[in-house]
């Protein structure tokens, strides 16, 4: 059994099916608490100290799904390509927010944990925090930081980012360069029904010629029946000697 824990497949599937369940709560709950990376770290350590597995064990096969982190930061540039037009077309709005936001991000954790008195190790651990795991690091492994602290950290930062509603007034009649290019796939038919009151020409519809033809049809027994008289009492009958027993039987019709 102690094997079994121990192995690499066990450790894969552990952290894939407690991730996963992570994510169930935070689908259902949407509680800030609940977010899956938060979940799914504490989960792991309390089963790992529960089962008396140590970290080396567990990151055996861990370090299997680790692996696919920097190809999965790698993959993001093919989004960034599908979008080259857009992103060259504000290339340099974006160019200087990627710089003041990266130099401000390093200052600013940098900055406050010299004055804290921290390790030259935690300064340069803190230096890479704004940017995905895998990458920060490295950068934390080359400058002199400790890679599992900045690897915490990285995580960390992500947790807790806070995403609050905010209500901006723009100034009346101010013109902003923004184009939508929206494109909503429909894959169902719409049922629609409609009442629509229309007055078209017989003689310019499919019915047409099929009428034409009932006309046709028709005609004959028209011919024929068109001399009949309106009434029984002009009938001939009724206009001789039965006059009045016509007059009788059927009054004036």
């Amino acid at each position: 059994m102690n094997d079994f824990l121990s192995s690499e497949l066990f450790s894969v599937t552990l952290t894939l099916l407690v991730f996963r369940g992570a994510q169930t709560l935070y689908q259902r709950y949407k509680f800030a608490f609940l977010n899956p990376v938060l979940l799914s770290v504490l989960t792991l350590i309390g089963f790992l100290k529960g089962t008396n597995i140590s970290y080396q064990q567990y990151f055996a096969g861990g370090q299997i799904i680790s692996f696919f982190l920097a190809p999965a930061v790698v993959a993001l540039g093919v989004p960034l390509y599908l979008h080259l037009p857009e992103i060259k077309k504000r290339g340099k709005a974006l160019l200087i927010s990627l710089l003041v936001g990266s130099v401000l991000g390093i200052v600013s954790a940098a900055g406050i944990a010299a004055l804290l008195g921290a390790s030259q190790a935690v300064i340069c651990s803190l230096a890479p925090k704004s940017v995905t795991t895998p990458i920060a690091m490295d950068i934390a492994q080359r400058i002199g930081g400790i890679p599992p602290l900045t690897a915490a950290i990285v995580i960390a930062t992500g947790i807790l980012d806070i995403n609050a509603p905010a209500n901006i007034i723009l100034p009346a009649g101010l013109e902003l360069p923004i184009s939508l290019d929206i494109t909503v796939p429909v894959d169902k038919e719409v049922p629609v029904v409609l009442t629509v009151p229309v007055n078209i020409p017989l003689n310019q519809t499919e019915l047409h010629e099929p009428f034409v033809g009932l006309q046709q049809v028709v005609e004959p027994y028209k011919v024929m029946l068109g001399d009949l008289p309106d009434a029984w009492m002009e009938t001939p009958i009724c206009q001789g000697m039965l006059d009045e027993v016509c007059t009788f039987m059927l009054g004036s019709q």
